[in-house]
């Protein structure tokens, strides 16, 4: 069953605020740790897998990790957040 969380707001770089689905929030901050960038992330909401969008230049990175992926129908490569993100 896939969650259905509200976001949070997540103070970032430069006093900047995101909002985060909280279910993600940990494994978001763990790409940011590992150096990934971020454009936009997603649950699922109960609907579809937790996924993330990265700059284009991280998507093998991402790959090489596990994460598989698709094009949505806007046309943006999404990737299916793991549970357990492995470390490099």
């Amino acid at each position: 069953m896939y969650s259905t969380m509200k976001q949070v707001d997540y103070p970032f770089v430069g006093g900047k605020v995101v909002a985060i689905d909280g279910c993600i929030l940990g494994r978001i901050k763990q790409l940011w740790r590992m150096g990934i960038e971020t454009k936009a992330s997603c649950c699922g909401h109960g609907e579809m897998p937790p996924c993330v969008i990265v700059p284009k230049e991280y998507e093998e990175r991402l790959r090489s990790l596990g994460f598989s992926d698709w094009k949505n129908k806007f046309g943006a490569r999404e990737f299916i957040i793991p549970e357990r993100i492995k470390r490099t």
